[in-house]
């Protein structure tokens, strides 16, 4: 009778803990972007069309999470340090790992565009990458929040692009070639346009990649 006692406890226990674990705070997304200084590079704004965030997460206590949401012609502007008009509940705790899953869609234009500014033998001059199709874009943690209920914190999705643009030469910028058929000199990164570059933008996106969550 002590032993069912004891074990009736112990499950009361660890279900009332449980409970305490499944209880939602809220995240909110941003942008922020570090610029690569070697290469003169800044990103000035562009856009992603996003078509699904998967978040999994581990914590102290507490079952592995693992939540995702999905949109429909969702556009949202990559200029630095802009709000997403994003929320994802998740269950709170001390989380160890996290790991956030972006699927981006190729909608009318380009999956994702980027534009900005970069040095070429000496001058300014306006840059544009373009990812043209969709792709997944795993992103991993650089903290270990303990998020607490109805609570809402910042997770700010960084691409450090001097990361972004390891392996990328001052040389082979100043040998990048230039577009001009908007009447502006601008230089252009895509799969068809200078592509050796980016490729390796593409290959280094994951690695420039980090989360925060604040």
């Amino acid at each position: 009778m002590k032993y069912m006692f004891f074990l009736l406890l112990v499950l009361l226990v660890g279900c009332k803990k449980d409970s305490q674990l499944t209880q939602p705070c809220t995240l909110k997304f941003q942008n922020q972007f570090v610029s690569n200084a070697s290469l003169g590079l800044s990103i000035s704004g562009g856009e992603v069309s996003l078509k699904k965030i998967d978040f999994e997460g581990d914590r102290t206590a507490g079952s592995e999470v693992e939540i995702e949401k999905e949109f429909e012609n969702y556009f949202i502007s990559l200029s630095n340090n802009f709000s997403w008009n994003v929320e994802m509940d998740i269950p709170n705790g001390k989380y160890t790992n996290y790991q956030i899953e972006f699927r981006f869609r190729k909608n009318s234009g380009s999956a994702l565009v980027w534009r900005g500014f970069i040095n070429q033998n000496g001058s300014v001059l306006p840059i544009e990458i373009q990812f043209p199709s969709d792709f997944d874009l795993e992103v991993n943690h650089a903290n270990q929040p303990d998020l607490q209920k109805d609570k809402t914190y910042t997770c700010s999705w960084k691409v450090d692009l001097n990361q972004l643009f390891a392996g990328i030469t001052s040389v082979q910028i100043d040998n990048a070639t230039v577009d001009s058929s908007s009447g502006i000199n601008q230089i252009k990164i895509s799969n068809t346009d200078n592509s050796l570059i980016y490729q390796q933008i593409f290959n280094n996106f994951e690695a420039a990649s980090s989360l925060e969550i604040l």
